[in-house]
């Protein structure tokens, strides 16, 4: 008896022989079979590329990349040699370790004064062409100048008194106090009593120094040394005009005499109308 099996479709049965069924089953295996040998070589491959892909990302991420520099506009001719003037200060100052008075009234080290001192020498004011005390200070970090068309304020680290004539800040020549006795003002404008020519160095210290000076030295200590005969070794003579009939003119006789002897005189006279 041949061997059959009978399937119900749909309501309807239909016979049909077991040899055929497992026939075509096995067709439907092998097609299956033949569709997961393809899925595995797909995924082999794919395999591959991704391992390829990853290589070269990996090589691309290896080598180094070079950013491009944004442009930087050249410094003016000038600037550019301002700033290697005022280079070249900083360095002196900073290998010759200048002494200051100032500080502690006795020479010290500037690196060992307990105050913050900075020093503007005579070769400093020739360069920048600086005619006044007020031009060197204007120019002093921290301190700032104001001027009311009669008379120069100087403030000190943000702090001025309008008015005050200038009663906080301590004005030295050669370690002597040229505040005037009746307003103890510090007279730092075209009234200041040294010609800038005969100005050697000043040394500008920042912060209170009553302790040390008494009155006056409240904002600041501002010394102002002057040359000696040795720097001058003969005569010099200068004369200047400018606007509003504005005039001034100078004669200056320097002597060395011997190590320690020598002679400075010098006479000044300025006017000016506007």
């Amino acid at each position: 008896m041949k061997n059959t099996h009978f399937i119900k479709l749909f309501g309807k049965t239909r016979k049909m022989k077991y040899n055929s069924m497992m026939q075509n089953a096995g067709r439907r295996t092998q097609v299956a079979g033949d569709r997961v040998f393809c899925f595995r070589q797909n995924i082999k491959t794919d395999l591959h590329v991704f391992v390829f892909l990853l290589i070269v990302f990996t090589m691309l991420c290896g080598f180094p990349v070079f950013a491009e520099e944004p442009h930087k506009p050249p410094l003016p001719e000038n600037e550019d040699k301002m700033l290697d003037e005022e280079l070249r200060w900083i360095k002196a100052e900073a290998e010759a370790d200048a002494f200051v008075w100032s500080a502690s009234k006795y020479e010290q080290k500037i690196s060992e004064a307990p105050s913050l001192v900075s020093i503007v020498t005579s070769e400093k004011i020739k360069k920048f062409g600086w005619r006044r005390l007020t031009d060197v200070l204007q120019n002093a970090g921290g301190i700032y100048i104001s001027y009311e068309r009669n008379y120069h304020y100087i403030g000190v680290r943000g702090f001025n008194r309008p008015g005050d004539l200038n009663t906080k800040v301590l004005l030295l020549t050669d370690g002597h106090r040229i505040n005037d006795n009746i307003f103890e003002q510090a007279s730092i404008g075209a009234d200041f009593p040294v010609d800038i020519d005969l100005i050697d160095r000043i040394e500008i210290t920042r912060g209170p120094g009553s302790c040390l000076y008494g009155n006056n030295a409240f904002f600041g200590v501002i010394n102002v040394i002057t040359k000696k005969g040795k720097d001058i070794s003969g005569t010099e003579t200068s004369v200047s005009a400018g606007s509003y009939d504005t005039y001034s003119g100078r004669f200056t006789y320097g002597n060395k005499f011997s190590d320690n002897n020598d002679l400075l005189i010098s006479g000044s006279v300025y006017d000016s109308k506007g």
